[in-house]
C-alpha cells in the first residue's frame, strides 16, 4: 500500500475523494481487485498521496456496496451506459447474477461478463 500523509479518518462511506482509504486494508485489496477489470489501468495509480478521482470513485463504490451486504449472489445488476468501466464487469465475475448491461460500446465489450450479461434493451 502507499505511504499517505495525513490519512484522512475513514469510517464513513459518503465523503469526496479520500486518499486516507488507500491505509484500508480491505479498501485497497479491493481497490486492486477492481483493477483487473479495467481497460484505463492509469485510473488505479497511487504514489506519494496522489490517486486518481475516477478508480477511488469506482473502488468506493463497490466498498459502499459490499459494506452495506448488497454483493451477494442473489441480487442481480442492471448497467445503463456504463461502457468499459470496470465495475460492471467487476459485478458480472460472479458478486451478482448476470444481468443486463446496456452500454454506447456494443461489440466492443471487455471484462468477464460480456458471455454471461447479454446487451439487449430488455
Amino acid at each position: 500500500m502507499p505511504s499517505i500523509p495525513n490519512a484522512v479518518n475513514v469510517a464513513g462511506l459518503c465523503e469526496i475523494a479520500n486518499p486516507g482509504r488507500y491505509s484500508d486494508e480491505e479498501w485497497h485489496a479491493l481497490h486492486a481487485d477492481l483493477e483487473r477489470y479495467a481497460v484505463d489501468k492509469h485510473c488505479f495509480q497511487a504514489f506519494n498521496g496522489a490517486i486518481v478521482r475516477k478508480g477511488w470513485e469506482w473502488t468506493h463504490c463497490l466498498y459502499g456496496l459490499r459494506r452495506l451486504g448488497m454483493l451477494k449472489p442473489e441480487h442481480r445488476a442492471r448497467g445503463v451506459g456504463a461502457g468499459h468501466e470496470p465495475v460492471i464487469y467487476y459485478l458480472g465475475g460472479a458478486q451478482v447474477q448476470p444481468s443486463v448491461f446496456v452500454g454506447a460500446h456494443r461489440g466492443r465489450r471487455r471484462g468477464r461478463c460480456h458471455d454471461r450479461a447479454p446487451v439487449s434493451p430488455r
